[in-house]
């Protein structure tokens, strides 16, 4: 009889043993998981570090002002890009970002079409010379924006004139500054204010 308790005894003592050795694993792998996982504020500091950095126009290389055109006092200024004629367009797009609108169209002064893109206040036109995409025309819209120099539609010739502070051609009203690559043209209307401003490349 005896022997028959303890032979119970010890049945029940294996069978708590064995109870607790299997939820030992059972634990394991959510231990492991909890430091293995790194923590939110782990991962937002990781993938601050590895994300690239938006392409801002001197990590093109082609600016302007270093390996662009030297197109000197007539350059343009849209938010924080610096552009100007004959610049590459590929640069310059990016750094200003979507476009509200575009159009293409046939050019009959380069070859290819002539692609335009439309920005709050300006209109870019961009064509193939030579086998790269560069900024052929720069236009400004509207009385919104200005150029470096201060010129806006709207304001008298003579205040534009004298603000560029540049020689310039007067062809029939409409007033030319050339520099390098670029001219600037001023159209006035018969009021003698500025009715159109844009930048072109040089004839």
């Amino acid at each position: 009889m005896k022997k028959t308790v303890i032979a119970l005894l010890l049945c029940a003592l294996l069978c708590a043993l064995c109870a607790c050795g299997s939820e030992a694993p059972a634990q394991a792998p959510a231990t492991g998981s909890t430091t293995a996982t790194a923590s939110p504020a782990e991962t937002a500091e990781a993938a601050e570090t590895t994300a690239p950095e938006a392409q801002q126009p001197e990590d093109a290389g082609e600016t302007g002002e270093t390996d662009g055109p030297d197109y000197g006092p007539l350059y343009f200024v849209y938010g924080d890009c610096t552009f100007g004629i004959l610049d590459e367009a590929g640069w310059v797009l990016n750094a200003l970002g979507e476009p509200f609108d575009t159009m293409v169209a046939d050019s009959c002064a380069y070859q290819g079409s002539d692609c335009y893109y439309f920005y709050d206040g300006i209109e870019l036109c961009v064509n193939d010379v030579d086998g790269t995409e560069r900024i052929t025309g720069i236009t400004l819209a509207d009385d919104t924006v200005k150029n470096p120099q201060g010129l806006h539609i709207g304001m008298a010739v003579d205040d534009a004139l004298a603000a560029m502070d540049m020689e310039y051609a007067n062809a029939d009203g409409v007033y030319s500054f050339t520099y390098g690559p670029a001219q600037l043209r001023l159209r006035a209307d018969s009021e003698g204010t500025v009715a159109a401003i844009s930048y072109v490349p040089a004839e």
